[in-house]
């Protein structure tokens, strides 16, 4: 059942944690290389989002395994990268991942040589920034008003609370780890807060070494951009009322962006956003309260504990709820 590639690497998130950044800049454009991930829409990539989402009464591994006999090469190194591989629920899944064991048996079963790559964030940090991606992708039906920050987290509190599942177990980081220890030879962790202090360092050197890339794989050195940057409240009331006018211009007079290519309309609202924001500063309010400040604390403690010892890094310098 399992491919003959020596060379495979599963790269599971966080969200939130630069997957986007090092999917769009990095993995996608190497050649020589297969690639299964959001960047490269390909029979490939949708083969590994059915491994991490489709129904087990609709799965089945022997087609997943065939189609990947078919499209890949023994010779040739593979990347396979997507967020939901980490099984998140909520907030930003447009999809039903399976659960976190079933994604682990179905890569174990098709890929058991493969190296496992985890980058985790600290939680009081990634919930932030999920809240704020939240916000962006549902801005036509929610607003500040109707979800605040504190209600974001005390609903999710709630939801813990009632033994339903919450944003908070996304971020269990010693659970999932210990799951793919125990399929996986080869997992690594890498910390999101060590990365972004030389984004281009770690990709050239420390990311490309893991990958085991050779120097024709690479097409340029990667150089410091940045996907899904912390969105402000500006941005997103902004946002949407550009695509809520360009709508309306539409249904009237026609698609003013109808001869505009996709990449120059999204550098286009991009101009109009920061030119905004050079007179503006309306930051979304994402402070927590004492007490949600000590539920993430009791919540992740013994996790992040464990995690610094299975890791070797001490995680509370950089944040973490300890």
């Amino acid at each position: 059942m399992a491919l003959e590639n020596k060379n495979i690497t599963v790269h599971i998130g966080m969200p939130k944690s630069a997957s986007t950044t090092l999917q769009k800049y990095f993995s996608s454009k190497l050649k020589g290389v297969h690639y299964a991930g959001p960047e490269n829409k390909s029979e490939i990539s949708d083969a590994f989002l059915d491994i991490i989402k489709k129904e087990d009464s609709y799965f089945d591994i022997s087609e997943i395994d065939s189609t990947f006999k078919k499209l890949i090469t023994p010779d040739k190194p593979l990347i396979m990268s997507s967020e939901f591989a980490c099984s998140f629920l909520s907030p930003l899944s447009s999809g039903i991942p399976q659960s976190k064991t079933t994604i682990c048996n179905r890569l174990h079963e098709l890929v058991p040589q493969a190296k496992i790559m985890i980058v985790i964030r600290s939680q009081f940090d990634l919930h932030k920034s999920l809240y704020a991606q939240q916000l962006r992708n549902e801005s036509d039906s929610l607003s500040f008003k109707k979800m605040s920050f504190d209600n974001w987290i005390n609903k999710n509190i709630d939801l813990n609370s009632q033994h339903w599942q919450s944003v908070f177990e996304l971020a269990d980081y010693h659970t999932l780890i210990k799951l793919y220890q125990s399929k996986f030879d080869r997992v690594k962790v890498f910390v999101f807060e060590e990365i972004i202090d030389d984004m281009e360092g770690f990709v050239n050197k420390d990311l490309r070494e893991y990958l085991e890339l050779a120097q024709n794989n690479i097409i340029s050195p990667f150089v410091n951009n940045k996907e899904n940057l912390r969105h402000n409240k500006f941005d997103i009331m902004a946002e949407n009322n550009i695509n809520k006018a360009a709508q309306a211009f539409k249904t009237k007079l026609g698609d003013p962006f109808k001869s505009i290519p996709q990449r120059r309309k999204t550098k286009l609202v991009a101009n109009i956003l920061r030119f905004f924001n050079s007179f503006s500063s309306g930051k979304i309010e994402t402070e927590y309260s004492d007490e949600q400040s000590q539920f993430l604390i009791d919540y992740y403690k013994e996790s992040n504990e464990k995690t610094s010892k299975l890791i070797r890094k001490d995680l509370s310098k950089y944040g973490y709820p300890s």
